[in-house]
């Protein structure tokens, strides 16, 4: 959590694309908020339609909450306004999109993505 009182604007960030190792591309992020002790991070997190993310895990925990859009998983659509958290070295997916989606994201340490 931050040690200090956060408020962004998120209208007046531009999205960034997502440069992560084996990571697919197409993706975009707002960082709204890091700790730079433990590398967490809070953002907002952009994705087409069509988007796939293959078989995966992370080295952290993290939470998403679909602000917009879905989440598919296996043969279940989980629609907007839907919260998930995984603990750290979960392997979910592939997972994928149906629609434009926006999620908000926030990690208990360092993003990483581990293929399976």
């Amino acid at each position: 959590m931050p040690k200090e009182v956060v408020m962004v604007d998120t209208n007046k960030m531009e999205w960034q694309p997502i440069e992560m190792e084996n990571f697919p591309s197409g993706a975009y992020l707002k960082v709204l908020d890091s700790d730079e002790e433990t590398g967490g991070v809070t953002a907002l997190v952009k994705l087409p339609k069509g988007f796939v993310e293959p078989r995966h895990s992370h080295s952290c925990g993290h939470v998403v909450y679909v602000v917009s859009g879905d989440l598919g998983s296996g043969d279940v659509v989980f629609p907007e306004g839907t919260y998930w958290a995984a603990p750290a070295g979960d392997v979910h997916g592939p997972l994928r999109l149906e629609n434009d989606s926006i999620f908000l994201f926030i990690t208990d340490g360092a993003l990483d993505f581990k293929p399976e």
